[in-house]
């Protein structure tokens, strides 16, 4: 639990927070102890046996773009601003116009 929560604060923290705000909506999914939501995990291909949390990316027309494959935020202890900001920059949606 104390890695999900570790990466919401990321989520909401005065450098990061606005560019979730501009290219995201996040959702929170309860899976619990891995056996709630098992259902939205299987359909995005997020494998809960990799590690908590466990991240897809969806398009506005909820379309797949990204799942993590390999428990990348599993250690979100670990994980610093800058992986974050990374990670959010390159599945950002593209400006176009």
């Amino acid at each position: 639990m104390l890695r999900l929560l570790v990466l919401d604060a990321a989520f909401h923290s005065k450098a990061i927070a606005p560019l979730v705000t501009a290219n995201y909506h996040v959702v929170h999914v309860n899976v619990g102890d891995e056996d709630r939501n098992l259902d939205l995990a299987d359909k995005y291909g997020v494998p809960l046996n990799k590690g908590i949390p466990g991240l897809a990316v969806l398009d506005s027309d909820g379309k797949l773009v990204y799942s993590q494959k390999q428990g990348e935020f599993e250690n979100s202890l670990r994980i610093g601003p800058a992986d974050v900001t990374a990670f959010l920059r390159k599945w950002a949606p593209s400006r176009q116009g």
